[in-house]
């Protein structure tokens, strides 16, 4: 399938503050010079294919660019658990120019 992706995703531990223009980034995005993100299928720990390359963002990331925010809680369980079952995740995955 061609295409762009439609959607990047970027896993945090607290949710971004949406009165700040932009968001805070990690520790190791700093370190790393540049932001890390996933694809859906990336985030959906049940893909078949693991090699495929991250993609990232060099600069800063800005709360106008968020479509929208969901929160989850590990607990006890594995994160495959609680991500494994969000369908939502490859919705979209990829856009091919027709809408």
């Amino acid at each position: 399938m061609s295409g762009t992706l439609r959607y990047l995703f970027k896993i945090v531990t607290d949710e971004p503050d949406s009165t700040n223009p932009k968001i805070e980034i990690s520790e190791l995005d700093k370190q790393s010079g540049f932001i890390h993100l996933s694809t859906g299928t990336q985030i959906d720990f049940r893909a078949p294919d693991r090699n495929e390359l991250f993609p990232h963002v060099y600069g800063e990331l800005w709360t106008a660019e968020v479509d929208s925010v969901r929160t989850f809680h590990k607990r006890s369980g594995a994160w495959t658990d609680i991500l494994g079952q969000e369908a939502w995740l490859l919705d979209g995955e990829k856009d091919n120019g027709s809408q």
